[in-house]
Order: structure tokens, then C-alpha cells, then sequence
């Protein structure tokens, strides 16, 4: 019975299959409950297969999401340029409010 519900290989030795022999024995109720067991087998092999390779595909993505933000987070180059212009935004709403003085505007400017 294992081999015939996990496998399909539902046959004799001679090549007779089993289904047939056992629902004249047995009648309609065996029948019914043969093919219920036998949905039953091949969505539920079905569902775990397929639930096994989306939990391996999401595990690889989520992997994939952590390895890019250590990445972005470690870049130097992206910080400085980041740092830069933050520095220069502070540094033009400073000059464009007059909160420098005359001559902090002209060493700034000599040496830009």
C-alpha cells in the first residue's frame, strides 16, 4: 500500500493493477477512499515540496538584503561624498543667512 500511495506504482507482479482487484472486493467505499488518500498524497508532496524551495528562495534574499546594507554602510567613498555635501549645504544657508564674518567668507573662499 505504501508503495502504491507514495510511488503510483499501484500493480501486481503480473501487471495487474491493484485498484481495480481491491474496489471489486471491497466496493465503492474503498474506491472513494482510495482516491481521497491519493489527492491527498500528491498535494500534500506537492505543497511541501514547493514551501521548501520558496522558504530557500526568500532565506537567499534575505541574505542577499543584509550583505548590500553592510556593503552601502561600509562604503567610504559614498560617506565622504555624503559628509561633503552636508557640509556644504550647512556652509551656504551659514553664508546665505550673514552668520559669517567678512573675513572667515574671504579665507574660506581663497582657500576653496
Amino acid at each position: 500500500v505504501f508503495r502504491c500511495v507514495v510511488a503510483g506504482d499501484c500493480t501486481q507482479e503480473d501487471g495487474r493493477p491493484i485498484f481495480v482487484l481491491l474496489a471489486q472486493d471491497h466496493g465503492a467505499p474503498f474506491s472513494i477512499l482510495y482516491m481521497l488518500v491519493t489527492v491527498f498524497m500528491s498535494f500534500g508532496l506537492f505543497n511541501v515540496i514547493v514551501s521548501i524551495y520558496i522558504e530557500n528562495t526568500v532565506a537567499a534574499a534575505k541574505h542577499n538584503d543584509i550583505y548590500l546594507k553592510r556593503r552601502r554602510l561600509t562604503d567610504q567613498k559614498m560617506l565622504a561624498t555624503k559628509c561633503a555635501s552636508l557640509i556644504e549645504l550647512v556652509w551656504s544657508e551659514y553664508l546665505r543667512r550673514g552668520l559669517a564674518t567678512a573675513e572667515l567668507r574671504e579665507k574660506l573662499t581663497e582657500t576653496a
